[in-house]
């Protein structure tokens, strides 16, 4: 199977605030950089990969949904999400391969908590 999935852009209002929520949630270390002409906060550098940036407008809810892998149990990952400022938070729906969580990110972006079975 070939992946199709090459990159990610989460659109978000304050870069310092939604890189620590996402470093917090998943256990990442992303430090925002120049990448161009913008500042962004890159992530997922072993496979498909993706950045916060603050060009675009974050969704309150609607339009793309990233499902992002969780280091440990989703309770624990959504837990952590919640106490870092989200809301909203749906599931766990059990599927074949794994389970997951969706909720709104501080930026009111939906995304996923996944964990593969």
């Amino acid at each position: 199977m070939t992946m199709t999935t090459v990159w990610v852009e989460i659109p978000v209002r304050d870069l310092d605030q939604a890189t620590e929520f996402y470093n917090t949630v998943f256990g990442w270390d992303m430090v925002p950089m120049m990448m161009g002409p913008e500042r962004v906060a890159a992530f997922g550098r072993d496979g498909v990969g993706g950045n916060l940036t603050t060009s675009g407008t974050p969704g309150q809810g609607q339009g793309n949904v990233i499902y992002l892998e969780v280091p440990d149990s989703l309770e624990v990952a959504a837990e952590r999400a919640m106490a870092a400022g989200a809301t909203g938070q749906e599931g766990p729906v059990s599927l074949p391969k794994g389970a997951y969580i969706t909720l709104l990110d501080p930026d009111g972006n939906r995304i996923g908590l996944f964990k593969t079975a």
